[in-house]
């Protein structure tokens, strides 16, 4: 049975985090928690805690992350539907001798004898808490450097101002570990490389030292009339402005157009698109300098 969580309002009309707790997990000090780990902070059987997932919203993301965990943990050792599930709130976890996190230990109660039988620290899942400072007088978030790392709820649709902040962030803190690997010689550049101009939907030569994002995808079938593809005989085609039609590209493909015109860039590596694949001499010299490639690609997630 799901527990109740009160749901009374601030004197501005919202709703405050500890207010949106189940009885079960207002018990846990949070604060706490950014400072030393929690030591064993029982949150009951996870049918309980799916339960109270739709009022408390700890419960939903234990609820979440437990879901998913043992369902990896099924593939390689089946649970029973019936058995109970336990869920512990516990640490700390230690990585690379540094204390950065607790956990939420799952144990598996044996439904006859109603006592814990054994625990598997294969199917524990870590959790990280993170501070949020408060917003200034003006309402402006003062966390974004924190909320570029942390959780929060994923829609249908990626959020490109996110990956914007990414971006950003990379590139301003980054430099040059990211966009000049150790193992490559900044001087050597990808030769005779095709890219996709997103804006004008055709294959181009690439300018000297351009800006681009890569693709990197599993191909899938392709049709008989479509441009999934370049071969000798579409290349010219798809060199002409509007050459490229979405409606005869792989969905992948068309998403990936579709981000990198929204993330303000121009040009996008395909090696289906980019390259002839029936021209071996082209194929050859285009494969070996595929580390080139990737290595010289703006770091903007495709």
């Amino acid at each position: 049975m799901a527990e109740n969580a009160s749901a009374k309002s601030d004197l501005n009309g919202s709703v405050s985090w500890q207010q949106r707790l189940c009885d079960q997990c207002g018990t846990i000090s949070f604060e706490k928690a950014l400072h030393s780990p929690i030591l064993d902070q029982q949150l009951g059987l996870l049918e309980d805690i799916l339960a109270r997932a739709s009022i408390c919203d700890f419960c939903d993301l234990v609820s979440s992350v437990v879901t998913r965990k043992l369902q990896n943990y099924a593939k390689f050792k089946p649970v029973p539907d019936s058995i109970p599930i336990v869920c512990t709130l516990d640490g700390p976890i230690t990585y690379h001798g540094s204390v950065v996190e607790s956990r939420i230990r799952i144990k598996f109660r044996d439904k006859e004898t109603k006592h814990i039988s054994y625990t598997d620290r294969s199917a524990e899942c870590q959790l990280r808490f993170c501070p949020v400072p408060p917003p200034t007088a003006d309402g402006t978030p003062t966390w974004n450097h924190c909320r570029k790392f942390s959780g929060r709820i994923v829609g249908p649709k990626v959020d490109t101002e996110f990956l914007h902040r990414w971006l950003q962030l990379c590139e301003s803190h980054h430099g040059v570990w990211c966009s000049q690997p150790a193992w490559i010689d900044p001087s050597e550049l990808p030769s005779k490389l095709c890219v996709i101009d997103v804006n004008q939907m055709n294959v181009v030569n690439a300018p000297e030292q351009c800006r681009y994002a890569a693709l990197s995808y599993v191909w899938g079938r392709s049709c008989a009339n479509d441009y999934s593809r370049t071969s000798k005989d579409n290349f010219a085609a798809l060199q002409q402005e509007q050459g490229l039609r979405p409606q005869c590209l792989p969905q992948t493909v068309k998403d990936a157009i579709d981000l990198v015109s929204e993330m303000g860039e121009k040009y996008l590596w395909v090696d289906s698109i980019c390259i002839i694949q029936d021209e071996p001499v082209v194929v050859n010299a285009q494969i070996n300098q595929m580390d080139l490639i990737y290595a010289h690609k703006s770091n903007i997630p495709s």
